[in-house]
């Protein structure tokens, strides 16, 4: 009877220990590189630049993806959306319905998971707004 105590204390300190190890790293990933969402036009602008046109549809979802993964990567795994950042993306693109960044935040990820091409003119565009921040002193990344 005494080693089933032992084997379960033992397994729970294991337990304990992972789940810790995973909280810290679940904070580490979930950590937003930006929080000012009054940067969202300033990168609406260098995405337009950088991007230089294409399907209305198509570049708004890789826009939403960036702003997403810039200011709350946990949205696109099913976190919840931080006050505000809907409505700032939404102003800053010209979209007339708030919602579309909400109901596309499933499909920007397939996209992105599915799609070899969105995937590498996001890749590039994230990369080359990234640089933008950080040359401009906005973000240490």
């Amino acid at each position: 009877m005494r080693e089933g105590m032992i084997a379960e204390i033992l397994e729970l300190r294991d337990v304990l220990g992972q789940k810790s190890r995973l909280a810290e790293r679940e904070r580490g990933l979930c950590a937003p590189v930006l929080r000012d969402q009054g940067l969202i036009p300033r990168i609406y602008g260098w995405f337009c630049e950088l991007r230089g046109g294409g399907e209305e549809v198509y570049c708004r979802r890789q826009f939403i993806l960036i702003v997403l993964f810039l200011y709350a990567p946990a949205v696109l795994a099913g976190g919840r959306m931080p006050r505000g950042l809907r409505r700032s993306i939404a102003a800053a693109a010209g979209f007339t319905d708030v919602t579309f960044v909400s109901h596309n935040v499933d499909t920007v990820f397939f996209y992105y998971r599915h799609y070899e091409g969105f995937r590498k003119e996001v890749d590039g565009l994230y990369a080359a707004i990234c640089a933008r921040l950080g040359a401009g002193s906005l973000v240490r990344l």
